[in-house]
């Protein structure tokens, strides 16, 4: 499947001609020529300089500055790029490890949480947080709510 895209402003129009390749599957290919990963960092990237411009009060044309980024980090055409996106990758790798610790934290946290309510002989327990105490009344009734 051959397509041509017409890319640039109105004063500079490029033909880029592309080539999905029909032996592979569109996922493989998206991986393989790191189109995904090169994307996801263009996009990071435009969204941290959008925030800056911002910031300063200034504006930005958010299509032109990925448009740019995508063809100076092209991996096919840079080692310093390709370099660039496998450490894009390993930040997103610990990021994803991070959360998913943080989720397990929690969620071992709210067992251990239910497990100490459902053996409460008492209805009053205190917890203790970096920004104080909390006195937690508990009614284990059903027909009532927990207050605080």
């Amino acid at each position: 499947i051959s397509q041509l895209r017409q890319v640039g402003g109105t004063s500079a129009a490029a033909m880029v001609a592309f080539t999905l390749p029909a032996d592979t599957g569109t996922k493989e290919y998206l991986e393989k020529s790191k189109l995904l990963l090169s994307l996801e960092a263009g996009l990071e990237e435009t969204l941290q300089h959008c925030m800056s411009k911002a910031e300063q009060g200034q504006s930005t044309d958010a299509v032109r500055y990925l448009a740019t980024w995508l063809m100076r980090n092209n991996p096919k055409h840079s080692a310093g790029a390709l370099k660039k996106l496998e450490a894009h990758r390993e930040a997103v790798q610990q990021r994803a490890e991070k959360e998913a610790a943080k989720e397990a934290a929690i969620q071992r946290k709210a067992k251990e949480a239910s497990e100490v309510l459902r053996k409460l002989d008492g209805t009053s327990i205190q917890l203790s947080h970096e920004h104080g105490e909390l006195d937690l009344r508990i009614d284990l009734s059903p027909a009532t709510q927990a207050t605080c």
